[in-house]
C-alpha cells in the first residue's frame, strides 16, 4: 500500500491527524477523524477510532452512537446493537439519541419483541425524563406498535406538557394522548 492508499496525500487527513496528536483525548476530533476514514473507505480504521472514543469518554452518548452507526455502515447491525446495549446497560442517563439507535439497531436485527422494549423502557423508567419517553414512542410508532407508542407519549406529555416532539406525532397530539 502506498501513502495515497493509506491517506497521507489527504490534506484534511493530515490535518485531523495532527489535531488529534496535539489533542488526543479531545473526543470531537476524533469522531471527526473517524468519520473521515469512513468517508474515504478505511471503514475498519475508522470503527477502531470509534472505539477509542468509547473507551476515552465512557459516558459520551456521541462516541457511542457514532461508533454504532459505523458498525452498522460496516454491515454489522448486531455488533452495533451490543454495543449500545452495554453503554445503555452502564449508564443510567443515556440520552434520547442513544435510545433511538437501539431501537433503530433491535428493528434491523429484528429484536423488537416484548424483551427489546423492556430493554428500552427501563431508562425511561430509572430517569423520569420526558425526552426517553418521546423517543421510545417514536420508536414503538416506526414499528408501527401504535397503542403502545401513544402509551409513551402519553407518559412524556405527563412529564412536560408542552412537548413540542409529542404534538408534533401524527395522531398522537396532546388531544389524543389524554384519553
Amino acid at each position: 500500500m502506498n501513502a495515497a492508499d493509506a491517506g497521507d496525500g489527504d490534506y484534511e487527513l493530515r490535518l485531523l491527524r495532527a489535531r488529534l496528536d496535539a489533542h488526543p483525548r479531545d473526543l470531537k476530533v476524533r469522531l471527526e477523524l473517524a468519520e473521515h476514514y469512513q468517508k474515504r473507505g478505511f471503514t475498519e480504521i475508522a470503527i477502531e477510532h470509534g472505539r477509542l472514543a468509547c473507551e476515552r469518554a465512557p459516558e459520551s452518548d456521541e462516541a457511542h452512537v457514532a461508533l454504532a452507526k459505523m458498525l452498522r455502515g460496516a454491515g454489522r447491525s448486531s455488533d452495533g446493537a451490543v454495543v449500545l446495549k452495554a453503554y445503555t446497560a452502564a449508564q443510567t442517563g443515556a440520552g434520547a439519541s442513544v435510545l433511538g439507535m437501539v431501537g433503530n439497531a433491535r428493528k434491523t436485527t429484528g429484536t423488537t419483541g416484548k424483551r427489546g422494549k423492556r430493554l428500552t423502557a427501563r431508562p425511561c423508567s430509572r430517569t423520569g425524563r420526558d425526552e426517553f419517553h418521546n423517543n421510545l414512542g417514536y420508536c414503538l410508532l416506526r414499528q408501527g406498535r401504535h397503542g403502545e407508542a401513544a402509551a409513551e407519549f402519553r407518559a412524556a406529555l405527563k412529564l412536560q406538557p408542552h412537548s413540542a416532539f409529542c404534538r408534533e406525532q401524527p395522531g398522537f397530539g396532546p388531544h389524543r394522548a389524554k384519553g
